[in-house]
């Protein structure tokens, strides 16, 4: 079990940008759970859901990331040590995420949302897109901070050993 809780972390790790200290993880998972939940629950307004609640949204949302993350770490743990070929490593893990995506989350969502399919997989699609994105600006804004904070450092120095020579 305890292998199972390494492997989970490290793919959230990869799934997060791989932030380099836990306020940037807790700030990006943040963030990003936040504006998936938010784009889930107004793209289901907007196409007329007929249960379309933030609390149905979340739990769907909630739902899908389990099992899938489930999927993907079982996958990774006991199918891909199993197989010989190389590139199995990468391909197992999505086409088994595909897979519980299409066959079980999907169907999942339409029944608590009394949806159709495709409104459901659309939905989801583009909230996950949205969460995406906020992973990127959030992971490029601390990156582009730690860079000014480092060129400030030089510069100060830089003007110190000036003042110090100039005297």
């Amino acid at each position: 079990m305890n292998k199972f809780y390494i492997e989970i972390y490290r793919q959230l790790r990869v799934l997060l940008g791989n932030p380099e200290s836990a306020a940037q993880t807790v700030t990006v998972l943040a963030l990003s759970v936040f504006i998936c939940a938010l784009v889930f629950q107004k793209l289901n307004s907007v196409l007329e859901t007929p249960l379309s609640g933030m609390g149905r949204s979340v739990l769907v949302l909630v739902i899908a990331a389990v099992i899938l993350l489930a999927a993907s770490v079982s996958a990774k743990l006991y199918i891909v040590p199993e197989l010989t070929w190389a590139g199995t490593s990468v391909i197992v893990p999505v086409i088994t995420v595909a897979a519980f995506l299409f066959l079980i989350v999907i169907p999942l969502g339409c029944f608590i949302q009394k949806t159709k399919y495709f409104r459901a997989l659309f939905c989801l699609a583009l909230s996950v897109g949205a969460a995406g994105a906020v992973i990127l600006l959030v992971n490029a804004s601390f990156s582009a901070v730690r860079v000014t904070f480092s060129r400030c450092r030089e510069a100060s120095g830089r003007t110190e050993n000036i003042l110090n020579d100039a005297y």
